[in-house]
């Protein structure tokens, strides 16, 4: 597994007022490379993808996919926590990795609600932040370079609240 990822975010259940979208978290667990998208109760990731980008069109739209995978089969993928490029997770790998992930890349994930149906937001990580800090057993580092736990990566989401800014 390859250390350095920048990661895409699909989110339903919630709309981020502001030009600050919410970020993501990730850590290395051995091998795996794992992941933690902010997603509102009631939000069900549906899908992930890692795309890097590309000169020219790749996939039509600047990016080429290098792994991707449906239907997320244990709770905490659901809930927006998985490793990146692992079928572990999921029920399906429609693209497995090739080779070895390159050293940055973004993780698109989709997200779903009933009320909202599929929509998304983005932001990045980078892995080369990782060697320079030691991370608790439910922290994450992020790709503005802050260590977070899983709830305060989920609590940038302003989730039901009228009113709410994520945290910087």
């Amino acid at each position: 597994m390859a250390p350095a990822v920048a990661a895409m975010a699909v989110v339903t259940a919630c709309t981020i007022p502001g030009p600050t979208p919410p970020i993501a978290g990730f850590r290395l667990e051995g091998a795996e490379l794992m992941i933690v998208m902010p997603v509102c109760p009631g939000a069900v990731v549906r899908e992930a993808e890692a795309v890097v980008r590309v000169k020219g069109e790749g996939r039509g739209d600047g990016f080429k996919t290098l792994w991707k995978a449906v239907r997320p089969k244990v709770p905490e993928a659901r809930r927006g926590v998985f490793a990146v490029g692992s079928a572990r997770d999921f029920a399906s790998e429609v693209m497995p990795v090739a080779g070895k992930l390159p050293n940055a890349y973004y993780v698109s994930v989709r997200f779903e609600t009933a009320v909202h149906g599929y929509s998304g937001q983005d932001g990045e990580v980078d892995l080369s932040r990782l060697p320079s800090v030691t991370l608790g057993p439910d922290e994450y580092m992020t790709q503005r370079g802050k260590v977070m736990t899983r709830a305060q990566i989920e609590a940038q989401l302003p989730c039901g609240r009228a009113s709410a800014t994520p945290s910087p």
